[in-house]
């Protein structure tokens, strides 16, 4: 997969009928797999083991058309032809990027690991990378989230399951960045979304989250508190500094959390 081209992601050339088979191949052999197996079976591949994640990307690209097999193992290829999308990733990455609230989060993570060892320039506005920001979203978007004593100005010890998932999910789907300003400037949902992230004490300090903005041209933010220093309740707003550029939106200010 190392000789797809950029004209053939953007979906002005398309792959040639090695590339295709190959991908075929590996969509019936993961289709059934769990996210469990599917992280064993990555990390049995080595330095290949990227591999795993640049199919999802390609599965999941609208501009790509590949033949259909049968989605079992040891199926041979069809003649027809399907297009890129989330319904051609393997069901259990399905499930668990439309699932609700915040379950299926363990699975997450492991998704979110295993898009990271991919190819970064084969994320290029997928579907793949919209599911997993969308969950990230919904993941945020739950009372556990809202009600997190840290952020709340408690000095308690940190969420140690869902703010590290929710971090890796965003640092994951960071290089594709036209799925991360789409996400931002999708009005109420954006607005949602940025207050979701802003008020938040993040275990990491936010450094999870540098490379999403930084993509943007938004130099670095913290919205963490120092290690040892005292906790301080969100109540004032968030500001985040914006470089200037056609490719950026500015961010309207976040309003302050009620007392």
């Amino acid at each position: 997969m190392g000789s797809i081209t950029p004209d053939q992601l953007a979906g002005k050339v398309p792959l040639t009928a090695e590339q295709a088979s190959v991908l075929s191949q590996l969509q019936a052999q993961e289709h059934g797999m769990s996210v469990d197996a599917l992280t064993t079976a990555e990390q049995r591949l080595g330095a290949q083991r990227g591999m795993i994640a640049n199919s999802w990307q390609l599965m999941s690209n609208p501009n790509i058309s590949f033949p259909k097999t049968q989605l079992t193992v040891g199926a041979k290829q069809g003649s027809d032809t399907v297009k890129g999308g989330i319904s051609q990733l393997p069901a259990s990455v399905q499930q668990a990027l439309n699932s609700p609230n915040a379950i299926f989060m363990h699975q997450m993570n492991d998704i979110a690991g295993i898009v990271k060892d991919g190819d970064r320039g084969f994320q290029t506005n997928t579907e793949l990378d919209r599911a997993m920001i969308h969950k990230a979203s919904v993941m945020m978007d739950t009372p556990i989230w809202h009600i997190d004593p840290a952020s709340r100005g408690q000095n308690v010890e940190r969420d140690p399951a869902l703010d590290p998932t929710v971090s890796n999910v965003l640092s994951a789907v960071s290089p594709d960045h036209q799925v991360v300003h789409d996400t931002i400037k999708s009005g109420a949902d954006g607005d949602k979304f940025l207050r979701n992230i802003t008020h938040h004490y993040w275990k990491d300090n936010g450094q999870g989250l540098d490379p999403c903005f930084r993509g943007l041209g938004i130099r670095r933010w913290s919205r963490g508190r120092r290690k040892g220093s005292p906790p301080k309740p969100p109540t004032s707003t968030v500001h985040i500094s914006v470089v200037t550029s056609r490719s950026c939106c500015i961010f309207r200010e976040t309003t302050p959390l009620a007392r």
